[in-house]
């Protein structure tokens, strides 16, 4: 792969762009024509860990798992122009509040230099994890999760339709 370049990825997508294949072809126009997909429907929320199984970005990951096949069909859009994207969860702790300083140095899962120490009326510093009031401490179950559903319009697709396409999923997340 001595003679790998990006003139040679640019030569493969332009080759794309002439697929008999209508996905194939649509998908290589909007790379070598520097057209971003078209954003249908976003759903982020800042929840609970203990809910991460049951909420509106999975209710909307569901949706789109059993529902957007018959969008596609619909407005006759091949299904494989849609873009589903879901994003890991961000957290603020990977171990969350549940358990005290002490508890994981014990079970080896921290070491004291990985832990954030703050001086409060004592003369010994104490985790940041297990002041009750403190940001990390509230945020640390918390977790940022973000569902995305685009589509890579084809040159035919107008706005309205577009508009039409968010309107019949716009429930999709309840």
């Amino acid at each position: 792969m001595l003679d790998f370049t990006d003139a040679y990825i640019d030569a493969k997508i332009n080759q794309a762009t002439k697929s008999e294949d209508k996905i194939i072809s649509t998908l290589a126009y909007a790379i070598t024509r520097r057209q971003p997909p078209r954003l249908l429907k976003e759903v982020s929320l800042f929840i609970d860990r203990k809910e991460m199984r049951y909420n509106p970005a999975a209710t909307f990951r569901r949706s789109c798992q059993t529902k957007l096949e018959a969008l596609a069909k619909k407005h006759k859009i091949p299904l494989g122009l849609f873009l589903y994207c879901e994003t890991k969860p961000v957290t603020f702790e990977k171990r969350g509040s549940s358990f005290t300083y002490d508890e994981l140095k014990d079970k080896d899962f921290i070491h004291d230099d990985e832990i954030v120490q703050v001086f409060l009326d004592k003369d010994e510093p104490v985790s940041i994890m297990d002041i009750q009031h403190s940001l990390l401490n509230v945020l640390s179950n918390k977790a940022l999760l973000i569902h995305r559903l685009y589509v890579v319009t084809p040159a035919t697709l107008r706005d309205s339709k577009l508009q039409q396409i968010r309107t019949d999923i716009a429930d999709w997340d309840l």
